[in-house]
């Protein structure tokens, strides 16, 4: 009897164990002087050229999860507002079935931004993204992370962190 129960304590002790989850690292990236941004340290600097200006391009084959922040001068969009700029960005998705939540308006550090989550299928593979729309005195940055949406538990507060991490330095 004793035994068994030194045994059922040591499986529980291991289950127990074997299910936590060791917190990220995370490394902070610098960007053209103009923000930075804590990054896990699974991911990397990805290369690619688009057809719109991005500042910064990260990615992990291993965990499957991305991160692009797109840059946009404000100079000679004096008219458009944060609301107007993330609309313009979201308005047309780029995925297959998107369903995208109301933009909640938050601070990230001193600026303003609108975030969102939005799901949906790329190549036939069920996607989830956390996004977020920023406000700069000169400048409005989209940061979009995306993964996997079998992932979302174990990569949600990863991306969540990314985006929360945010931090202007042009203006100092």
């Amino acid at each position: 009897m004793k035994n068994l129960l030194r045994l059922t304590l040591l499986v529980a002790f291991l289950t127990l164990f074997s299910n936590c989850k060791k917190p990220t690292v995370f490394k902070e990236v610098q960007v053209n002087n103009l923000f930075t941004l804590q990054v896990p340290a699974y991911m990397s600097a990805g290369t690619g050229t688009y057809p719109f200006p991005v500042a910064m391009n990260y990615n992990s084959d291993s965990a499957a999860v991305f991160l692009m922040v797109i840059d946009t001068l404000r100079k000679g969009m004096n008219e458009n507002t944060l609301k107007m700029y993330y609309d313009s960005v979201v308005s047309q998705p780029f995925i297959d079935s998107a369903k995208i939540t109301p933009a909640m308006l938050v601070k990230v550090n001193t600026d303003s931004a609108y975030t969102a989550e939005m799901t949906g299928v790329v190549n036939g593979v069920s996607v989830f993204y956390e996004m977020e729309a920023i406000a700069t005195p000169e400048r409005y940055f989209m940061l979009l992370t995306w993964g996997k949406k079998e992932k979302m538990e174990s990569l949600k507060p990863d991306m969540v962190k990314m985006l929360g991490s945010f931090r202007d330095i042009s203006h100092k």
